[in-house]
Formats: structure tokens, sequence, C-alpha cells
């Protein structure tokens, strides 16, 4: 699992900046961030609407990940 992270992350490395300088040059630099606030604001408002289920938790066995 964490060769796997480390490859997306490189790969993500790689594509990221290429794509930032493709948007860049249609549109101002402070649109980016302003996009990144308002999926920010979003996901806050996602989580704040999301019911969690009542009850009570059962008994974590960390055998179980062991395998």
């Amino acid at each position: 699992m964490f060769n796997f992270a480390m490859g997306v992350y490189g790969l993500r490395m790689v594509i990221f900046p290429q794509f930032l300088n493709f948007m860049f040059q249609f549109a101002f630099w402070c649109y980016f961030y302003i996009g990144i606030a308002a999926s920010l604001v979003a996901v806050i408002i996602y989580i704040t609407s999301v019911a969690f289920p009542n009850g009570k938790v059962e008994k974590i066995n960390l055998k179980a990940f062991i395998p």
C-alpha cells in the first residue's frame, strides 16, 4: 500500500505542475485558490450535514488486520 501511495504521489508531482501551467495560460492564478476555497466550503457543508448513525460501537478486533 505504501508503494502504491508513493506511486500516486510521484505521478501527481509530475502531472499537476503541467496542469497548473496549462490552467494559468487561460486564467488568473487567484482563481485556483478561489476554487480550492470553494471546494473546502462544500466539503465542510457536506460533513456537517451528514447524519451519523446512532448505536453502540462494537469492540474492534485489531488482530483481524494483521493478515
